[in-house]
C-alpha cells in the first residue's frame, strides 16, 4: 500500500479532546508489537498492521503522543486549570513525515495563525531546547478557547544571513575593477540592439541565461591580469547575453508583444526590439551587467546572522533562505 494512501486513511487529531476520544473508541490490538497504551491511527481492521502509525496514551493520562515510526510528531497535554491546552509538534524534512503531518495533524512546515497579523507558525525540522521535554519538539503552542496564545508559545529559533558592511565593500571594490570594460560595453548598446535575440526562455519568470564555467573563468582571468583582446571580445559577447535577457523579460511583460517559444513550431513571428514600448536604458544595462559579473565571481557573500523574531507577521517573514538553529 502506498504511503499517501495510508496517510489519507489515518485519523486526524489536533487536540487533547480528539486524541482522548479516538483512543478510547479503539480496542486494544493483538500482536507482539502492540502494547496496552498504544492504538493504531487507522480505525479499521487493517490498522493492526500499521504499528508505525499510532497514538500512545501515557500512564498518568496527562498527554497523548502521535507517533510516526519512532518519532513523536505531536504531543497533546490535558488542558490546565485555566483551560489552556499545551500542544507540541516536531517537523521533519522527509516527504513521508510532511505528508503524515498534513494528513493527521493538519500542519505544514509553515502555518498561519488566524489573527490580525496572519502570524507565521513554523514547524521546523530542528528541535527547540527551551521546550524542555523528554522528546525533541520544534513548536510549543498554548491554545485557549480555540485561539493560540502567542505570548506563551515558542518555536525553534530561525534566522537569515545578511550582507555586512565589509561584504558590500568587498563586492563594490571587485566590481570597480570592471568599470572601464562595462563602460566600453555600454558604448556598444546600438550594436546589442541590432543583434538582440528575444526569447521566452530568457524572459519568463525565473528564466535567464545561466552563468557558464567559461564565463566564470573569463571573469577570474580579467580580475587577476590584464585581459587579451580575445578576452575583451568575449567580455563584450557576455554583454550581448546580458542585453538579450533584459530585452526578453521586458518583451514577456509587455502586452501585444510576441515572444518566441522554442518548443512551438506553428506560431507567428516574434516581435522585434523596435516594438518594445520601453527600451533598455544604459543605467539598466550597467546595473544588470554588474549583477551578472557578481554572480559569475560569486560575490553574494552574507556573513552577518540576523535572527527573525518568534511568530513573526507574514509581511515580515523573509523571502530569502531561512535557517534554523537546533538547540537540543
Amino acid at each position: 500500500m502506498g504511503y499517501s494512501t495510508s496517510s489519507n486513511q489515518l485519523q486526524s487529531i489536533d487536540s487533547f479532546a480528539q486524541a482522548k476520544s479516538y483512543f478510547e473508541s479503539q480496542p486494544a490490538r493483538r500482536g507482539n508489537k502492540w502494547l496496552a497504551h498504544q492504538r493504531p491511527l487507522r480505525a479499521d481492521k487493517g490498522g493492526a498492521r500499521l504499528h508505525h502509525y499510532r497514538i500512545e496514551k501515557q500512564i498518568d493520562e496527562k498527554y497523548y503522543d502521535i507517533v510516526l515510526y519512532s518519532t513523536v510528531m505531536a504531543r497533546f497535554y490535558e488542558p490546565e486549570a485555566d483551560g489552556a491546552e499545551r500542544r507540541l509538534y516536531m517537523g521533519d524534512q522527509t516527504q513521508t513525515s510532511q505528508q503524515f503531518m498534513y494528513c493527521v495533524l493538519n500542519k505544514r512546515v509553515v502555518n498561519y495563525v488566524d489573527d490580525d497579523n496572519n502570524t507565521i507558525m513554523p514547524v521546523y525540522h530542528k528541535s527547540c531546547r527551551d521546550i524542555g521535554e523528554d522528546k525533541p519538539f520544534s513548536l510549543e503552542v498554548y491554545v485557549v478557547n480555540d485561539k493560540i496564545d502567542i505570548s506563551r508559545s515558542r518555536h525553534t529559533p530561525h534566522y537569515v544571513y545578511r550582507a555586512s558592511k565589509d561584504d558590500r565593500q568587498h563586492k563594490a571594490d571587485i566590481l570597480k575593477h570592471f568599470d572601464t570594460f562595462v563602460l566600453m560595453a555600454m558604448m556598444r548598446l546600438p550594436e546589442y540592439e541590432n543583434n538582440v535575440t528575444i526569447d521566452y526562455s530568457k524572459g519568463r519568470a525565473f528564466g535567464g541565461d545561466p552563468i557558464s564555467h567559461s564565463d566564470r573563468s573569463l571573469m577570474q582571468r580579467m580580475l587577476m591580469a590584464e585581459p587579451s583582446q580575445e578576452e575583451v571580445d568575449q567580455f563584450f559577447q557576455f554583454g550581448q547575453a546580458v542585453f538579450d535577457v533584459l530585452a526578453s523579460k521586458r518583451g514577456v511583460k509587455q502586452q501585444n508583444f510576441t515572444v518566441t517559444r522554442r518548443w512551438y513550431t506553428n506560431q507567428q513571428q516574434s516581435s522585434t526590439y523596435a516594438q518594445l514600448e520601453k527600451k533598455i536604458t544604459p543605467e539598466e544595462f550597467r546595473k544588470s551587467f554588474h549583477n551578472k559579473i557578481a554572480e559569475a565571481l560569486q560575490l553574494g557573500a552574507k556573513s552577518t546572522r540576523v535572527e527573525i523574531p518568534q511568530f513573526v507577521a507574514v509581511k515580515d517573514y523573509p523571502r530569502t533562505a531561512i535557517r534554523v538553529l537546533e538547540q537540543g
